[in-house]
């Protein structure tokens, strides 16, 4: 059989496939190709030597580039070595001279695969010669399509130094952002900031021109040719003029903020009065290093194709850590880690609309989708959806700053990279892409408030998010300058205290009923007292599915104290009903990765992915006794009644663990040890605690009864009959009867144990008989059971308040316990209190004032409340070693 016989049975007609045409081109020479326009990227002086020669047959992509130039042999030149080695060099000079990426030889049925770069035959990732057939006539429309993805991955592969095709790995280029970030730190006017702009502006153009968007003249490649040949001067004229001006036609700019994947203010280029660049030598000589920086990463690690998708949010690491630019751009450090099992621990289907108020680079809502097939897709030329994906973000501090959206259009760039290289043959195509993908889902505003200045009630069927949580926010205008859509309910009415009480109150509101959110809040939402109204809002409106405890320095930028908080939104029928599930609690060490600026994977150490695991676990199977028996199993887990989150309470998580099992995790060292760093980091916490304490102790003293109360004083015994603790209940007899129900004794932190039956089932005034708790006075509701160092004070007058009682008796017995315990244990019994008189409000009639004991009780609970805040930091900074 001949070679043309051969030819003509593989590629009589040309074949497309994938984003490539197959040609059989038969007795038309080089020099008619280029004539007729039928090739491209290559010039009439460039083939001077090879312009007779007749290509067997080509593959181009839709530039008309030759990709494969192959060449056909009769089998009788295959027989052996030296004939095929005689094959394959005859016109190799001819696939170098017309730029082929691949040169091949074939006998029709094996394939010898060439690198023209190195001319050495192309290898597998196993080390195997890649002998794969190129017959896509014969193949159908999958494989074509694999046959297209084949011939990219080894364009991707192959270089001057590489002849083996490499696996599919994703780069993390955070070495070359470090050696760009030293070049430009040179350059005058050069902060962090701009240079950061510039390496994500530069980065975007290496990366379009690698999975072909930018094509030709357009493309890195040629720039950087030009500049070989011409000079960093013309080369930066040239990308200034050309690139970015088909980038701007590629990726218009989005109408609602004026942003597009490139930020305007590279090197700081300046222009003239007709609008062309104004070329600055050094400025010039910048852009020629950075392109050398970019082709020598490339012949290292490859091709910009798969890059690691955590890789944008490490940037601000590499660019700003060292920077006073960074502050209020924590939004850029939800790690990518911590992203993943958030996301993980909801459920994702498609049709869903998902939102981010605070995206940042926008991780969430990306990884989101991503756990959709085909989120986004054409048919029939126009751009669909599968998931409804909104992320929205305020411009940093000086209200003129786009790095946030420039870096989240970025990173929407890599996350849909195969979208963007699939439909690069089309420029209508990458512009639906660009207003659908890009400017649509992501949109920052240039308002002071931010994204809190609009909301939209119940629009989202999911919220992921970590709300910044900052102090300088204007957020007392927040209430008069927001725009309400289709409501007339005002704004934010929870009295929520920072920023993250207000996007705490715009998550929920912003959910559909039975929406479910999941987002990232410190702790003063959960332990203030100036956010017991938030708190009230959260119960009310929503369900609490899960708090999971972050170890300090989860996020790069903070120290603060950190929890994830689940939230499913009430149905309308749940409104008026309360919460029957226990919510799922987890205390996390660690997240998969060193808690420092260098965030080195440690697989090894994952606390939050067994937290997610185990919560995943509970959510579909909340009654399943082998569920509840592993969250008993994990010492890391509780399930938490509904009933300890009270909004007038501390929903610190963390205090639900004893210190001795704190130290048995390592959570807590024997004693506070810290260096002076971490003491300095403490106490400015602290003061910034000290000063949200005044504003709330101004509001409480608003608050405070002002009517003019009378008091009856009634001895004990006439309102009380007491009931003492069972001797009987011990640790021996814990263990033996395990169980649910709480036996208090000493405290009601710590039970003495659980076990499987209860005395009493209500509302109960209690205190501590002895011990150094002697004469602490609790109210104890639900089901439990006392031992003899807890008694119970039974009052039967419904018109009395246990919780004003709590307030009323605790100097009492305090003062008691305390006397009684000099020189030995305190200790308050019933028998030395029972005659003494407690004062109680009474109406004019002289009858029980229930409402003014109601009233006094929420206004000392308040005090309390603050005092225990201000007192456990004051511990705590008496406790702490410094070193």
């Amino acid at each position: 059989m001949s070679e043309q016989t051969i030819q003509d049975g593989l590629f009589s007609t040309p074949v497309s496939f994938d984003k490539y045409t197959c040609r059989s081109i038969g007795a038309t020479t080089i020099k008619d190709l280029l004539l007729n326009k039928e090739i491209s990227g290559v010039t009439k002086k460039q083939c001077e030597k090879v312009k007779a020669k007749k290509p067997d047959v080509l593959i181009l992509n839709e530039n008309k580039e030759i990709v494969v130039f192959i060449e056909m042999k009769d089998p009788s030149q295959f027989n052996n070595t030296q004939l095929r080695l005689k094959a394959i060099w005859q016109e190799l000079e001819v696939a170098q001279k017309v730029k082929a990426k691949i040169y091949m030889v074939s006998d029709g049925d094996e394939f010898i695969w060439i690198n023209p770069s190195t001319e050495n035959i192309i290898h597998d990732e196993d080390g195997n010669e890649l002998k794969a057939k190129i017959n896509p006539k014969d193949l159908s429309k999958e494989e074509q399509k694999r046959l297209g993805e084949l011939i990219d991955d080894v364009c991707a592969s192959i270089n001057s130094t590489n002849d083996a095709l490499k696996p599919k790995s994703y780069l993390d280029p955070t070495s070359l952002a470090e050696k760009t970030a030293k070049i430009l730190q040179n350059m005058s006017l050069s902060s962090a900031k701009n240079s950061l702009y510039t390496f994500v502006e530069f980065f975007t153009f290496k990366f379009l021109s690698d999975i072909g968007v930018l094509k030709g003249i357009y493309s890195f490649t040629n720039i950087y040719e030009v500049y070989v040949a011409q000079g960093s001067k013309t080369a930066f004229r040239q990308y200034l003029t050309t690139v970015r001006e088909q980038l701007l036609f590629l990726f218009p700019t989005n109408s609602a903020d004026d942003t597009t994947i490139i930020n305007g203010r590279l090197f700081h280029t300046k222009t003239d009065e007709k609008g062309n660049p104004i070329i600055i030598d050094s400025a010039a000589d910048c852009f020629g290093k950075l392109l050398d920086c970019f082709h020598e990463y490339e012949e290292e690690h490859g091709k910009f194709v798969y890059i690691n998708r955590d890789f944008k949010s490490k940037l601000f690491e590499t660019f700003m850590k060292k920077s006073s630019d960074k502050d209020g751009m924590g939004q850029f450090f939800t790690p990518l880690k911590v992203v993943q099992e958030m996301v993980r621990m909801v459920d994702i289907t498609a049709g869903m609309s998902i939102c981010d108020p605070a995206c940042g680079v926008g991780k969430f809502l990306l990884e989101a989708a991503s756990k959709i097939p085909n989120a986004f897709y054409f048919e029939n030329g126009i751009l669909k959806e599968s998931i409804s994906i909104t992320g929205l973000e305020k411009r940093m501090e000086d209200n003129n700053d786009d790095l946030t959206t420039i870096l989240a259009k970025s990173n929407v760039l890599i996350y849909y990279s195969d979208l963007f290289k699939n439909n690069r043959d089309s420029n209508e195509k990458i512009q639906q892409l660009a207003e659908q993908l890009l400017n649509k889902v992501i949109t920052s505003s240039h308002s002071t408030l931010g994204t809190l200045e609009c909301l939209e009630e119940n629009k989202y069927d999911l919220i992921l998010a970590n709300p910044p949580f900052y102090r300088s926010a204007p957020i007392s205008a927040a209430s008069k300058a927001v725009c309400i859509k289709d409501s007339s309910t005002k704004a934010y009415t929870a009295k929520g205290k920072g920023i993250e009480g207000l996007f705490t109150e715009w998550i929920i509101k912003s959910l559909k009923p039975g929406g479910i959110a999941n987002f990232i809040l410190p702790d003063g939402i959960f332990i203030n007292i100036g956010n017991k109204d938030l708190r009230q809002y959260i119960r009310n409106n929503c369900l609490i599915e899960s708090i999971i405890s972050l170890p300090v320095n989860t996020f790069f930028n903070t120290p603060k104290k950190t929890y994830i908080l689940t939230l499913k939104k009430k149905m309308p029928s749940e409104l008026n009903t309360a919460q029957q599930s226990d919510v799922f609690t987890y205390l996390c060490s660690s997240i998969g990765e060193s808690l420092d600026v260098y965030r080195f994977d440690e697989p090894e150490k994952n606390d939050l992915k067994s937290s997610v695991d185990l919560y995943c676990l509970y959510k579909a199977n909340k009654t399943n006794p082998i569920v509840l028996n592993a969250i008993k199993n994990d010492p890391r887990a509780k399930l938490v009644k509904i009933d300890f989150f009270t909004p007038a309470g501390n929903w610190n998580i963390d205090n639900i663990w004893t210190e001795k099992e704190k130290v048995a995790l390592g959570i807590k060292k024997e004693d506070d040890v810290m260096s002076t760093s971490e003491f300095k980091t403490y106490i400015d916490t602290v003061i910034g605690d000290m000063k949200s304490y005044k504003t709330v102790i101004d509001g409480i003293n608003k608050d405070s009864p002002t009517d003019e109360i009378t008091y009856a004083e009634v001895p004990l015994h006439k309102l009380f009959t007491y009931i003492s603790g069972n001797i009987d209940y011990n640790k021996t007899y814990c263990n033996k009867h395990k169980g649910d129900f709480p036996v208090y004794t000493a405290t009601i932190k710590d039970p003495l144990g659980f076990i499987d039956s209860y005395e009493y089932d209500g509302k109960y005034l209690t205190w501590t008989v002895d011990g150094v708790n002697s004469g602490t006075v609790e109210v104890i509701e639900g089901k439990f059971s006392t031992g003899n160092g807890r008694g119970i004070l039974n009052y039967i007058d419904p018109s009395l308040s246990p919780e004003y009682l709590r307030m009323a008796l605790m100097p009492m017995f305090k003062k008691e316990a305390d006397g009684r315990g000099k020189g030995g244990t305190p200790h308050c019994k019933w028998s030395h209190v029972k005659d003494k008189k407690v004062k109680i409000p009474v109406d004019s009639s002289g009858n029980y004032d229930l409402a003014m004991q109601n009233k006094l009780a929420k206004y000392y609970e308040k005090i309390e409340s603050v005092k225990d805040e201000l007192t456990s930091k004051v511990d705590k900074l008496a406790s702490i070693i410094v070193r």
